[in-house]
């Protein structure tokens, strides 16, 4: 027979329990709420990451990752013949690089012109300009003249196959010649009514690249 002390102590270790079994599950939920909290914020905060960079690739933004590397992105031309690229340079002694005759589909012409470049964040801008006796190709650095060329038997009629650097924003660390700008002008088919092909052999064009 249990006494009413026994009775007493035997309700208090119940409640006792109770209140433990009532605090656990209140931590258990907390730190529950608190995961899912955490869950959701990285979750979104991914998504929003992912958002951002594809607006930097439809503002033509250049992205430095590196800064012991070379950054190159292309901006919007300003109008026709006309590229624009933004680059970022590290300290090296990297050279600006132009041709416009031998320009084959792959490698480097051996007659080119070639400039030094400073480091630093610039804009760089071709243009190809058709004059009265001829064309006429401007190079710039934030609106500094680098090449002014002159040329009057260097493009006949047809058109030109271009390649250039697109976005996003791709880097390099210069171990090899980085490409900005290769465009080789066709040629009429010998016997068709104006199709126009690009010649097996190195022919005239333009070629923009940056070396070591």
């Amino acid at each position: 027979m249990t006494t009413s002390n026994e009775q007493n102590g035997l309700n208090l270790s119940r409640r006792k329990s109770l209140q433990i079994g009532l605090r656990h599950l209140l931590v258990i939920t907390l730190c529950s709420a608190v995961w899912i909290a955490v869950w959701i914020n990285r979750r979104r905060a991914n998504q929003l990451d992912a958002k951002l960079n594809d607006l930097r690739i439809v503002a033509r933004e250049l992205v430095i990752k590196d800064p012991t590397k070379l950054a190159v992105v292309y901006l919007d031309p300003n109008w026709f013949n006309n590229h624009r690229w933004q680059i970022y340079l590290p300290k090296t002694n990297a050279r600006l690089c132009f041709g416009m005759r031998g320009i084959d589909s792959f490698g480097f012409p051996t007659m080119f012109q070639s400039i030094p470049l400073k480091e630093g964040r610039f804009e760089l801008q071709l243009e190809n300009l058709e004059t009265d006796d001829g064309f006429r190709i401007h190079v710039t650095r934030d609106q500094e003249l680098l090449f002014d060329v002159k040329e009057t038997e260097w493009r006949g009629k047809s058109g030109a196959m271009t390649t250039w650097l697109i976005n996003p924003t791709q880097q390099n660390d210069l171990l090899f010649p980085f490409v900005l700008l290769r465009e080789r002008f066709t040629a009429q088919i010998v016997g068709s009514s104006g199709s126009t092909t690009l010649p097996n052999e190195a022919n005239n064009g333009i070629l923009l690249w940056i070396q070591e």
